[in-house]
């Protein structure tokens, strides 16, 4: 990135290959653990970047595995496991 911006390349392409090799990073990892684990579904939002994994079982492996692959990779990471919310948004209306 740095060498790129110093080479004047577009702010756009520069995005754009930073994007592409998180994502790739991302396919690796994913087609990894999920050899390894009982992971289902991946996906990546580019914000955060942030990622989120699902699975019905082996989650405590499959966040290691993600944050040991980002590591090994010289980036960071903060995880966590969720519980799934089986009720959904409630609204609860009262009289004052």
């Amino acid at each position: 990135v740095v060498n790129d911006t110093l080479s004047g390349v577009a702010v756009s392409v520069i995005s754009a290959r930073f994007h592409r090799a998180v994502a790739d990073l991302v396919l690796s990892l994913s087609i990894k653990i999920k050899k390894q684990t009982g992971l289902t579904a991946v996906a990546l939002s580019g914000a955060g970047p942030s990622l989120i994994a699902f699975a019905q079982r082996d989650h405590d492996e499959i966040k290691k595995a993600v944050v040991d692959a980002f590591e090994e990779s010289g980036l960071s990471s903060r995880s966590w496991v969720l519980p799934i919310d089986k009720n959904g948004t409630e609204v609860s209306l009262e009289k004052y």
